[in-house]
Protein backbone atom coordinates (compact mmCIF):
# COMPACT_ATOMS: atom_id res chain seq x y z
CA UNK A 1 0.00 0.00 0.00
CA UNK A 2 3.19 2.68 1.13
CA UNK A 3 4.63 1.63 -2.48
CA UNK A 4 0.89 2.27 -4.21
CA UNK A 5 1.27 5.85 -2.38
CA UNK A 6 4.51 6.77 -3.31
CA UNK A 7 3.67 6.18 -7.01
CA UNK A 8 0.66 7.98 -7.13
CA UNK A 9 2.79 11.13 -5.13
CA UNK A 10 5.62 10.54 -7.56
CA UNK A 11 3.17 10.87 -10.72
CA UNK A 12 1.05 14.00 -9.20
CA UNK A 13 4.74 15.84 -9.08
CA UNK A 14 5.28 14.78 -12.21
CA UNK A 15 2.48 16.10 -13.88
CA UNK A 16 2.63 19.52 -11.47
CA UNK A 17 6.53 19.85 -12.77
CA UNK A 18 5.00 19.62 -15.99
CA UNK A 19 1.73 21.62 -15.88
CA UNK A 20 4.59 24.39 -14.62
CA UNK A 21 6.90 23.97 -17.13
CA UNK A 22 3.94 24.57 -20.01
CA UNK A 23 2.60 27.23 -18.54
CA UNK A 24 5.44 29.04 -17.24
CA UNK A 25 8.38 28.47 -19.37
CA UNK A 26 9.05 31.55 -21.73
CA UNK A 27 7.44 31.64 -25.34
CA UNK A 28 10.56 32.07 -26.67
CA UNK A 29 11.28 28.02 -26.15
CA UNK A 30 8.31 26.82 -28.06
CA UNK A 31 9.13 29.25 -31.32
CA UNK A 32 11.52 27.48 -33.60
CA UNK A 33 10.74 28.74 -37.00
CA UNK A 34 13.89 31.16 -38.10
CA UNK A 35 13.69 34.60 -40.14
CA UNK A 36 14.57 34.50 -43.39
CA UNK A 37 17.51 35.68 -44.68
CA UNK A 38 16.89 39.15 -46.56
CA UNK A 39 20.74 40.07 -47.46
CA UNK A 40 21.14 43.15 -48.70
CA UNK A 41 17.16 43.59 -49.88
CA UNK A 42 16.52 44.05 -46.36
CA UNK A 43 17.49 47.64 -46.82
CA UNK A 44 14.63 48.32 -50.04
CA UNK A 45 11.26 48.80 -49.75
CA UNK A 46 10.98 48.30 -52.83
CA UNK A 47 12.66 46.48 -55.58
CA UNK A 48 11.50 45.33 -58.96
CA UNK A 49 12.51 43.23 -62.32
CA UNK A 50 10.69 45.10 -64.80
CA UNK A 51 10.05 48.79 -63.31
CA UNK A 52 7.63 50.58 -60.81
CA UNK A 53 4.40 52.84 -61.87
CA UNK A 54 2.90 54.99 -59.48
CA UNK A 55 0.01 57.03 -59.49
CA UNK A 56 -0.83 59.75 -56.31
CA UNK A 57 0.74 60.68 -53.57
CA UNK A 58 2.97 57.90 -52.22
CA UNK A 59 5.28 57.58 -49.26
CA UNK A 60 8.22 55.25 -49.17
CA UNK A 61 10.64 54.64 -46.65
CA UNK A 62 13.91 52.78 -47.47
CA UNK A 63 15.53 52.29 -50.59
CA UNK A 64 13.92 51.80 -54.17
CA UNK A 65 15.41 50.07 -57.33
CA UNK A 66 14.60 48.38 -60.29
CA UNK A 67 16.57 45.57 -62.71
CA UNK A 68 17.32 44.55 -65.43
CA UNK A 69 14.20 47.38 -66.38
CA UNK A 70 15.22 50.14 -64.73
CA UNK A 71 12.27 52.28 -66.04
CA UNK A 72 10.15 54.46 -63.57
CA UNK A 73 6.79 56.15 -64.14
CA UNK A 74 4.91 58.77 -61.47
CA UNK A 75 7.54 58.87 -59.66
CA UNK A 76 7.04 63.06 -59.16
CA UNK A 77 4.73 62.67 -56.71
CA UNK A 78 6.72 60.00 -54.47
CA UNK A 79 8.01 61.33 -51.40
CA UNK A 80 11.26 59.16 -50.13
CA UNK A 81 12.33 59.27 -46.50
CA UNK A 82 15.27 57.72 -45.23
CA UNK A 83 16.09 55.88 -48.59
CA UNK A 84 18.00 55.95 -51.47
CA UNK A 85 16.50 55.88 -55.27
CA UNK A 86 18.91 53.94 -56.99
CA UNK A 87 17.40 53.46 -60.19
CA UNK A 88 17.13 57.29 -60.73
CA UNK A 89 20.46 57.92 -59.81
CA UNK A 90 22.00 55.03 -61.68
CA UNK A 91 19.76 52.66 -63.23
CA UNK A 92 21.31 48.83 -62.49
CA UNK A 93 23.65 50.27 -60.12
CA UNK A 94 25.55 47.30 -58.13
CA UNK A 95 23.94 47.73 -55.25
CA UNK A 96 20.36 46.75 -56.96
CA UNK A 97 22.32 44.02 -58.89
CA UNK A 98 23.22 42.60 -55.68
CA UNK A 99 19.82 43.41 -53.81
CA UNK A 100 18.37 41.55 -56.80
CA UNK A 101 20.67 38.17 -56.30
CA UNK A 102 20.12 38.15 -53.05
CA UNK A 103 16.08 38.57 -53.30
CA UNK A 104 16.79 35.44 -55.26
CA UNK A 105 17.71 34.01 -52.64
CA UNK A 106 15.33 34.72 -50.14
CA UNK A 107 13.25 33.53 -51.96
CA UNK A 108 14.33 30.17 -52.22
CA UNK A 109 14.70 30.29 -48.62
CA UNK A 110 11.20 31.08 -47.90
CA UNK A 111 9.99 28.84 -50.79
CA UNK A 112 11.90 25.91 -49.14
CA UNK A 113 11.00 25.97 -45.11
CA UNK A 114 9.64 22.96 -44.43
CA UNK A 115 5.78 23.72 -43.55
CA UNK A 116 4.89 23.31 -39.85
CA UNK A 117 0.57 23.84 -41.04
CA UNK A 118 -1.47 23.77 -43.77
CA UNK A 119 -4.28 26.31 -43.04
CA UNK A 120 -7.90 27.49 -45.37
CA UNK A 121 -6.92 29.78 -48.33
CA UNK A 122 -8.75 32.67 -46.60
CA UNK A 123 -6.77 34.00 -44.04
CA UNK A 124 -9.19 36.40 -42.75
CA UNK A 125 -10.99 35.93 -39.36
CA UNK A 126 -7.91 33.37 -38.09
CA UNK A 127 -5.28 33.62 -35.55
CA UNK A 128 -1.76 32.32 -36.13
CA UNK A 129 1.29 31.97 -34.10
CA UNK A 130 4.58 31.27 -35.45
CA UNK A 131 5.29 28.66 -37.93
CA UNK A 132 5.25 28.08 -41.68
CA UNK A 133 2.59 28.24 -43.36
CA UNK A 134 0.46 26.73 -46.83
CA UNK A 135 -2.86 25.75 -47.87
CA UNK A 136 -4.49 23.42 -49.73
CA UNK A 137 -5.47 25.21 -52.65
CA UNK A 138 -1.72 27.00 -52.89
CA UNK A 139 -3.08 30.09 -52.59
CA UNK A 140 -3.88 33.00 -49.89
CA UNK A 141 -6.49 35.30 -49.24
CA UNK A 142 -7.33 38.14 -46.89
CA UNK A 143 -10.56 39.33 -46.04
CA UNK A 144 -11.00 41.21 -42.71
CA UNK A 145 -8.46 40.81 -40.14
CA UNK A 146 -5.28 38.31 -40.24
CA UNK A 147 -3.88 38.65 -36.33
CA UNK A 148 -0.24 37.14 -35.63
CA UNK A 149 0.50 36.21 -32.25
CA UNK A 150 4.10 36.19 -30.89
CA UNK A 151 2.88 35.20 -27.34
CA UNK A 152 5.41 37.70 -25.74
CA UNK A 153 8.71 36.54 -28.24
CA UNK A 154 9.47 39.09 -30.29
CA UNK A 155 11.62 36.75 -32.41
CA UNK A 156 8.58 34.59 -33.64
CA UNK A 157 8.38 34.34 -37.58
CA UNK A 158 5.43 33.71 -39.55
CA UNK A 159 5.99 32.47 -43.05
CA UNK A 160 3.44 31.95 -45.55
CA UNK A 161 4.58 30.07 -48.56
CA UNK A 162 2.03 29.53 -51.97
CA UNK A 163 2.61 26.89 -54.02
CA UNK A 164 5.23 26.89 -56.58
CA UNK A 165 2.91 24.68 -58.96
CA UNK A 166 0.14 27.74 -59.47
CA UNK A 167 0.01 28.72 -62.42
CA UNK A 168 1.90 32.11 -63.12
CA UNK A 169 -0.66 34.24 -64.20
CA UNK A 170 -2.78 35.73 -62.05
CA UNK A 171 -2.38 36.68 -58.62
CA UNK A 172 -1.73 34.00 -55.72
CA UNK A 173 -2.04 36.19 -52.72
CA UNK A 174 -4.84 38.41 -52.42
CA UNK A 175 -6.28 40.69 -50.33
CA UNK A 176 -9.85 42.49 -50.09
CA UNK A 177 -10.16 45.91 -49.80
CA UNK A 178 -9.70 47.36 -45.83
CA UNK A 179 -8.11 44.32 -45.35
CA UNK A 180 -5.75 44.28 -42.27
CA UNK A 181 -2.95 42.15 -40.30
CA UNK A 182 -2.97 42.89 -36.89
CA UNK A 183 -0.05 42.18 -35.06
CA UNK A 184 -0.03 41.46 -31.15
CA UNK A 185 1.64 39.77 -27.89
CA UNK A 186 4.96 41.37 -29.58
CA UNK A 187 4.70 40.30 -33.04
CA UNK A 188 6.71 42.05 -35.41
CA UNK A 189 6.60 42.86 -39.05
CA UNK A 190 9.98 42.37 -39.75
CA UNK A 191 9.68 38.88 -39.76
CA UNK A 192 6.73 38.26 -41.59
CA UNK A 193 7.19 36.90 -44.74
CA UNK A 194 5.22 36.06 -48.01
CA UNK A 195 6.78 34.03 -50.70
CA UNK A 196 4.41 34.65 -53.56
CA UNK A 197 4.98 31.99 -56.47
CA UNK A 198 3.24 34.04 -58.91
CA UNK A 199 1.92 37.74 -58.12
CA UNK A 200 0.34 39.41 -55.32
CA UNK A 201 -2.85 42.09 -55.78
CA UNK A 202 -3.39 44.03 -52.12
CA UNK A 203 -6.94 45.54 -52.22
CA UNK A 204 -7.71 49.20 -51.43
CA UNK A 205 -6.97 50.74 -48.50
CA UNK A 206 -5.10 47.40 -47.09
CA UNK A 207 -3.19 47.35 -44.07
CA UNK A 208 -0.48 44.39 -44.61
CA UNK A 209 2.28 43.33 -42.54
CA UNK A 210 5.47 41.89 -43.69
CA UNK A 211 7.83 41.64 -46.83
CA UNK A 212 6.49 40.01 -50.14
CA UNK A 213 9.02 38.23 -51.97
CA UNK A 214 7.03 37.79 -55.22
CA UNK A 215 8.50 35.41 -58.51
CA UNK A 216 6.26 38.26 -60.53
CA UNK A 217 4.39 41.69 -59.56
CA UNK A 218 3.04 42.71 -56.90
CA UNK A 219 -0.08 45.69 -57.08
CA UNK A 220 -1.71 47.91 -54.79
CA UNK A 221 -4.84 49.16 -56.00
CA UNK A 222 -4.31 51.95 -53.83
CA UNK A 223 -4.42 53.07 -50.71
CA UNK A 224 -2.48 50.56 -48.81
CA UNK A 225 0.03 50.84 -46.06
CA UNK A 226 2.69 48.46 -45.66
CA UNK A 227 4.99 47.60 -42.80
CA UNK A 228 7.53 45.64 -44.74
CA UNK A 229 8.88 45.84 -48.04
CA UNK A 230 7.39 45.13 -51.53
CA UNK A 231 10.14 42.68 -53.70
CA UNK A 232 9.49 41.45 -57.12
CA UNK A 233 11.81 39.15 -58.67
CA UNK A 234 10.62 39.20 -62.32
CA UNK A 235 7.67 41.49 -62.54
CA UNK A 236 6.67 45.17 -61.72
CA UNK A 237 5.88 46.96 -58.91
CA UNK A 238 2.50 49.19 -58.83
CA UNK A 239 1.79 52.03 -56.51
CA UNK A 240 -1.26 54.09 -55.86
CA UNK A 241 -1.24 56.42 -52.95
CA UNK A 242 1.15 53.66 -51.43
CA UNK A 243 2.27 54.46 -47.81
CA UNK A 244 5.28 51.73 -47.08
CA UNK A 245 7.98 51.70 -44.89
CA UNK A 246 10.88 48.59 -44.31
CA UNK A 247 10.24 46.97 -40.97
CA UNK A 248 12.67 47.25 -38.78
CA UNK A 249 13.28 44.84 -35.80
CA UNK A 250 13.11 46.19 -32.06
CA UNK A 251 16.67 44.86 -30.31
CA UNK A 252 15.88 41.64 -28.01
CA UNK A 253 18.42 40.51 -25.29
CA UNK A 254 18.22 36.86 -23.90
CA UNK A 255 15.74 36.42 -20.70
CA UNK A 256 17.47 32.86 -19.89
CA UNK A 257 20.48 34.25 -18.07
CA UNK A 258 20.25 36.60 -14.97
CA UNK A 259 23.52 38.57 -15.44
CA UNK A 260 25.00 40.61 -18.53
CA UNK A 261 26.94 38.23 -21.04
CA UNK A 262 28.93 39.01 -23.72
CA UNK A 263 27.16 36.55 -25.72
CA UNK A 264 24.00 38.27 -25.77
CA UNK A 265 23.17 40.31 -29.04
CA UNK A 266 24.43 43.78 -29.49
CA UNK A 267 21.34 46.70 -29.55
CA UNK A 268 20.83 47.67 -33.38
CA UNK A 269 21.55 51.43 -34.27
CA UNK A 270 17.68 53.12 -35.01
CA UNK A 271 18.81 56.10 -37.29
CA UNK A 272 15.14 57.34 -37.57
CA UNK A 273 13.42 60.27 -35.76
CA UNK A 274 10.76 59.71 -33.11
CA UNK A 275 8.12 62.17 -32.70
CA UNK A 276 8.63 65.18 -31.08
CA UNK A 277 4.99 65.04 -29.36
CA UNK A 278 2.68 62.14 -27.86
CA UNK A 279 -1.07 61.77 -28.86
CA UNK A 280 -3.76 63.21 -26.26
CA UNK A 281 -6.59 60.36 -26.35
CA UNK A 282 -9.21 62.34 -25.17
CA UNK A 283 -12.62 59.88 -26.09
CA UNK A 284 -13.27 56.16 -26.15
CA UNK A 285 -16.00 54.47 -27.59
CA UNK A 286 -17.18 51.14 -26.09
CA UNK A 287 -20.00 49.46 -28.21
CA UNK A 288 -20.23 45.23 -27.51
CA UNK A 289 -16.54 43.66 -28.10
CA UNK A 290 -15.12 46.94 -30.01
CA UNK A 291 -13.70 50.16 -28.39
CA UNK A 292 -13.06 53.27 -31.19
CA UNK A 293 -10.41 55.32 -29.54
CA UNK A 294 -10.07 59.18 -30.64
CA UNK A 295 -6.60 60.59 -30.38
CA UNK A 296 -4.66 63.73 -31.68
CA UNK A 297 -2.17 63.28 -33.67
CA UNK A 298 1.54 63.53 -33.40
CA UNK A 299 3.13 66.52 -35.32
CA UNK A 300 6.48 64.99 -37.26
CA UNK A 301 8.07 61.89 -38.22
CA UNK A 302 5.27 59.25 -38.62
CA UNK A 303 4.87 56.24 -39.84
CA UNK A 304 2.77 53.79 -37.11
CA UNK A 305 0.70 54.54 -34.09
CA UNK A 306 1.01 51.53 -31.13
CA UNK A 307 -1.94 50.78 -29.10
CA UNK A 308 -1.39 48.98 -25.78
CA UNK A 309 -3.90 47.92 -23.61
CA UNK A 310 -4.29 45.52 -20.38
CA UNK A 311 -6.68 45.69 -17.53
CA UNK A 312 -5.20 47.66 -15.24
CA UNK A 313 -3.36 50.81 -15.45
CA UNK A 314 0.07 49.50 -16.17
CA UNK A 315 -0.74 46.69 -17.77
CA UNK A 316 0.40 46.19 -21.21
CA UNK A 317 -0.67 42.94 -22.46
CA UNK A 318 -2.04 43.55 -25.64
CA UNK A 319 -0.99 45.99 -28.59
CA UNK A 320 -1.91 46.18 -31.79
CA UNK A 321 0.16 48.61 -34.83
CA UNK A 322 -1.31 50.05 -37.44
CA UNK A 323 0.26 52.45 -40.41
CA UNK A 324 -0.48 56.01 -40.25
CA UNK A 325 0.84 59.56 -42.35
CA UNK A 326 0.96 62.85 -41.03
CA UNK A 327 -2.49 64.10 -40.72
CA UNK A 328 -3.69 67.71 -38.73
CA UNK A 329 -7.26 65.89 -37.89
CA UNK A 330 -8.23 63.78 -35.15
CA UNK A 331 -7.12 59.95 -35.36
CA UNK A 332 -9.48 57.52 -34.36
CA UNK A 333 -8.82 53.60 -34.43
CA UNK A 334 -11.16 50.29 -33.27
CA UNK A 335 -9.67 47.80 -30.86
CA UNK A 336 -12.24 44.15 -31.85
CA UNK A 337 -12.06 41.40 -30.17
CA UNK A 338 -12.60 42.86 -26.24
CA UNK A 339 -14.51 41.36 -23.68
CA UNK A 340 -17.71 43.36 -23.42
CA UNK A 341 -17.81 42.56 -19.57
CA UNK A 342 -14.36 44.24 -19.06
CA UNK A 343 -12.70 47.55 -17.98
CA UNK A 344 -9.86 48.25 -20.11
CA UNK A 345 -6.98 50.56 -19.59
CA UNK A 346 -5.86 52.21 -23.29
CA UNK A 347 -2.76 54.35 -23.96
CA UNK A 348 -1.88 55.17 -27.55
CA UNK A 349 1.89 56.38 -28.86
CA UNK A 350 3.09 57.22 -32.42
CA UNK A 351 6.30 55.57 -34.02
CA UNK A 352 8.52 56.23 -37.23
CA UNK A 353 10.55 53.21 -38.18
CA UNK A 354 12.61 51.64 -35.04
CA UNK A 355 12.23 54.99 -33.26
CA UNK A 356 9.06 55.04 -30.94
CA UNK A 357 7.62 58.38 -29.15
CA UNK A 358 6.22 58.90 -25.87
CA UNK A 359 2.89 57.46 -24.53
CA UNK A 360 -0.23 59.21 -24.43
CA UNK A 361 -2.84 59.53 -20.92
CA UNK A 362 -4.31 55.98 -19.80
CA UNK A 363 -7.62 56.06 -20.40
CA UNK A 364 -10.14 53.88 -19.06
CA UNK A 365 -12.82 52.12 -20.45
CA UNK A 366 -15.50 51.53 -17.67
CA UNK A 367 -17.95 48.48 -18.39
CA UNK A 368 -19.77 46.09 -15.77
CA UNK A 369 -18.56 42.80 -14.45
CA UNK A 370 -14.74 43.08 -15.07
CA UNK A 371 -13.49 39.47 -16.09
CA UNK A 372 -10.53 38.64 -17.88
CA UNK A 373 -10.74 38.39 -21.73
CA UNK A 374 -11.09 34.75 -22.87
CA UNK A 375 -8.04 33.70 -24.54
CA UNK A 376 -9.21 30.53 -25.91
CA UNK A 377 -8.03 28.03 -22.63
CA UNK A 378 -8.07 27.86 -19.45
CA UNK A 379 -6.56 29.82 -16.96
CA UNK A 380 -3.78 28.29 -14.48
CA UNK A 381 -5.81 28.49 -11.55
CA UNK A 382 -8.42 26.61 -13.21
CA UNK A 383 -5.51 23.96 -14.10
CA UNK A 384 -3.81 23.94 -10.42
CA UNK A 385 -7.42 23.30 -9.14
CA UNK A 386 -8.12 20.71 -11.42
CA UNK A 387 -4.95 19.12 -10.47
CA UNK A 388 -6.02 19.19 -7.05
CA UNK A 389 -9.40 18.06 -7.80
CA UNK A 390 -7.46 15.00 -9.11
CA UNK A 391 -4.78 14.47 -6.39
CA UNK A 392 -7.71 14.25 -3.16
CA UNK A 393 -9.44 11.53 -5.52
CA UNK A 394 -6.46 9.05 -5.23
Amino acid sequence: MKILHSVQFLTTLFLVILVSFILFTPSEVFASTTKVGLLTTENFAVLSGSGITNTGATTITGDIGSSPTSTETGFGSVTIINGVNHTSADPNDAVTVTAKTDLVTAYNDASGRPTTATVATELGGSTLTDGVYDSASGTFGITGTLTLDAQGNSDAVFIFKTSTGTPSSGSTFITAGSSKVVLINGAQACNVFWQVSSSATLGTSTSLAGTILALTSITDDGSSTINGRLLARNGAVTLNNTTIAKSTCAATTSSNSSSPSSSLPSASICIDTAPSNSPDLFQIDRAGSKATLFFTPVNDHLSYYYVAYGLTPVDERFGVTFQAVLSSGVVNYTIIDLNPNTTYYFKVRGGSGCAPGGWSNNKESNSKNPMLPNTGHGSSEDLIHTIQRWFSNL
